[in-house]
């Protein structure tokens, strides 16, 4: 297990530098992450490089136990750079480029910045890609750039003749007759506008993760022909959504996720799940390493950035690990004296000495070293997949219907219901046919494409239980509404279609085999439904289409079933649905924990064990239903108590 942080040496004198590598090790550091913004540093002058001060750095780091890992600089081209040539800097959506003094600002198109990046990295990975320190190497800093330069358009034309063929064939894909968009010339084709065509957006955010993916695939092929073959490669994704990461991972030996507390001062256990697991499905090593986490605040939030309390780190780092995470990384240790994030939480505070939550981190540090073998020869064990797909998300939150549907939060919700029942699942991208799940959960397959559908009917014919949830098969591949209601191409599956669909003003009431409950926000009509469909929940009074309408049904189909839940129903009905059909899979969870602990089960060579986190700020209790060991401890009880953002590893 490493745990560590982001360190910039390049940001103090050489004689701090022992001083902050012993506080690091101290509190149970054994990795720090380096290099990543100093290209300024590393190459001063154009063609002179200087990278002396850097080796000192990851030596010196090793001499107290601490190994490194190195970030190409790609992120933060120098004044030098984008001085002689503007050209490379990204020209924003309203025509402005931008400017000097900002980060993942360049043209990822652009070979001119190519040809430099390359450079400065082959001097890099000649140097230091044998280096027995260096574990390995980061690509760039959260990809998220998109340019709108004249060049970067052109590339956008021509990746639409390869994905339509024909200009006939992307306006019938795009119903370009609406509003009389029909492009005669590719020469036309543009950036979305304010208030863009769907199939242009989501073709124009395919087209930017491909160039991203293709100046990525130049990075890595430049570090793999010098490196050594242990040094593995990957690139740190961050919470921004108009990329497809699922199409930047290729040549990555596994991905990285960027931690934070987004929507709040906390982590929410189910966004922090879905984050880590969501990551960890990317690449088939299913390895993830968190590159990036909050200690203590961060500083870009619009209104108040809260700290965590104490006990929070401490909880987030285990839920991470306990999920998968194989590292956890603080950003930053220190901040620098200038620059735009000297509000950001650090571990240690501005004068070099630890701040108030310096001792819950070395806990951390201590507790992973004393398990480190235990995490490092298990896996997290999940009976159940939530499929969750960046094009799904992408297609809807722009077309949200009601303000209040997030699709992010859509998903994270059923997740939540699913560790409420003391279970925990795998999100995955797309369903295949490697993992043993029983149980799959959609919330929302919005646009149906083929090779999704087929994967779907055959999941459920050959035994598995699948649960649909509203706007399912709505549109197309391409954002199109396809020519037959909800659920589409599934509707036969089911034994039902929706005869309409409507935003919720205020929430409707839920009745029927699952108990009573309220749908909100947003619900499905469903019509006349065969024979053999069991209606477990319709909807009650308050909204005059809906009364008395199904609104979660279930269809015995093959060797399994699909369940269709039509609208998005409050946490406790939908821990009841999960429930119930867990059961129809044989999936029996012998434990339901109180509300705010979560249960994540391992398995490994030395045996099973589970993880039981607190994400709460009252003290709980869990009955084990039989004597076990606590393995943070060391004591054996059958009742377990659980201090306020507290952790236990039983098993």
């Amino acid at each position: 297990m490493r745990f560590g942080c982001a360190w910039y040496p390049e940001h103090w004198p050489r004689q701090r530098w022992a001083e902050d590598l012993r506080l690091m090790r101290d509190c149970g550091m054994n990795t720090v992450r380096i290099g990543e913004f100093a290209w300024s540093r590393m190459e001063p002058v154009d063609g002179r490089f200087a990278l002396d001060w850097l080796g000192e750095a990851i030596d010196l780091a090793a001499s107290f136990g601490i190994d490194s890992v190195l970030c190409t600089p790609s992120a933060t081209p120098p004044a030098w750079l984008t001085s002689a040539h503007p050209e490379v800097l990204a020209v924003r959506a309203d025509g402005r480029p931008e400017v000097h003094g900002m980060r993942c600002h360049y043209r990822p198109g652009s070979p001119l910045y190519r040809w430099f990046c390359k450079r400065i990295n082959s001097a890099l990975a000649e140097r230091f890609g044998q280096h027995p320190a260096v574990l390995g190497w980061q690509i760039d800093n959260e990809h998220w750039q998109r340019s709108h330069d004249p060049d970067t358009l052109a590339r956008f034309a021509e990746w639409c003749r390869a994905r339509y063929g024909s200009l006939d064939a992307l306006n019938d894909a795009w119903s370009a007759s609406y509003w009389s968009q029909e492009y005669s010339d590719w020469s036309q084709l543009h950036a979305p506008p304010g208030s863009p065509n769907p199939g242009l957006r989501l073709a124009w955010h395919r087209f930017s993760t491909a160039l991203t993916a293709e100046f990525q695939a130049g990075q890595v092929q430049t570090l793999r022909e010098r490196i050594a073959q242990r040094q593995w490669i990957t690139h740190n994704f961050h919470p921004h959504d108009d990329l497809d990461r699922a199409g930047l991972v290729d040549g990555l030996d596994f991905a990285s996720w960027d931690a934070y507390a987004v929507d709040g001062p906390s982590f929410d256990p189910a966004q922090l799940a879905v984050e880590v697991e969501r990551i960890r499905s990317l690449t088939p090593s299913r390895k993830v390493w968190i590159m990036e986490t909050q200690p203590g605040s961060v500083n870009w939030k619009g209104t108040s950035n809260p700290t965590m309390q104490p006990g929070e780190l401490r909880a987030a780092a285990w839920h991470m690990a306990a999920h998968g995470a194989e590292a956890v990384l603080y950003w930053q240790w220190r901040s620098a004296p200038g620059g735009q994030e000297q509000y950001h939480g650090t571990v240690v505070a501005q004068d070099g000495h630890p701040r108030p939550h310096y001792t819950e981190i070395a806990r951390i540090g201590e507790e992973f070293k004393r398990l480190t073998t235990l995490l490092d020869q298990s896996a997290p064990v999940h009976p159940v997949a939530v499929i969750d797909r960046w094009a799904d998300r992408f297609a809807i939150k722009h077309q949200r219907h009601h303000h209040q549907f997030d699709p992010a939060a859509h998903v994270r919700s059923w997740y939540a219901a699913v560790q409420r029942q003391g279970l925990s699942a795998d999100l995955v991208e797309r369903l295949g046919d490697q993992r043993p799940w029983s149980v799959v959960i959609a919330p929302q397959v919005h646009l149906a494409d083929q090779p999704t559908i087929d994967r779907l009917r055959a999941f459920v014919i050959g035994g598995g239980h699948l649960l649909i949830g509203p706007r399912s098969c709505f549109k197309d591949d391409e954002n199109a509404l396809l020519a037959q209601r909800q659920p589409g191409p599934l509707s036969d599956l089911a034994g039902a279609q929706a005869d309409d669909f409507y935003a919720l003003e205020t929430p409707v009431p839920l009745g029927g085999e699952l108990g009573e409950g309220t749908a909100s926000i947003f619900a499905e009509r469903i019509g006349q439904v065969e024979r053999e469909v069991a209606v477990w929940a319709r909807y009650g009074q308050g909204h005059g289409w809906l009364a008395g309408q199904p609104a979660i049904i279930h269809r015995p189909t093959g060797k399994g079933s699909l369940t269709w839940c039509a609208c998005w129903p409050d946490q406790e009905l939908q821990r009841r649905l999960i429930a119930r059909i867990s059961r129809l899979a044989g999936i029996e969870s012998s434990l339901i924990p109180p509300d705010g602990v979560t249960i994540v089960h391992r398995r490994g060579e030395s045996g099973s064990f589970r993880v039981f986190i607190n994400h709460t700020a009252q003290p709980q209790q869990v009955e084990l239903g039989a004597v076990a060991t606590e393995r943070l401890s060391g004591t054996t009880a059958s009742n377990l108590v659980l201090a306020p953002w507290d952790v236990a590893v039983v098993g």
